[in-house]
């Protein structure tokens, strides 16, 4: 009964980790124990940027939970719950 909603939020959770780490990492070479990132590091990120993020993991958890795509069609779900975070990302992408 919870495998499908189980899988789609295991993808959900890869994608935002992929899109995570990268912030998280130091670049360049050489690592000093300084230049990792902190808390305030999130903090000092946009209100608006963080607001996508949290939408971006509760919207398809949610829409999952009202669509259960694994009992029904799964075109409804990609249309209620992935495209609008596609066109969210893609607007602050196109800001930026």
């Amino acid at each position: 009964m919870f495998s499908g909603i189980q899988e789609i939020l295991v993808i959900v959770l890869i994608i935002v980790v992929i899109m995570l780490v990268p912030r998280l990492l130091p670049r360049g070479r050489h690592h000093n124990v300084d230049s990792a990132p902190d808390a305030r590091s999130w903090l000092e990120m946009p209100r608006s940027i963080r607001l996508a993020v949290v939408l971006s993991v509760l919207w398809p958890a949610a829409a999952a939970a009202y669509f259960q795509p694994w009992k029904s069609d799964l075109s409804l779900f990609l249309v209620a719950g992935i495209c609008p975070l596609v066109l969210l990302w893609g607007v602050i992408w196109m800001k930026r």
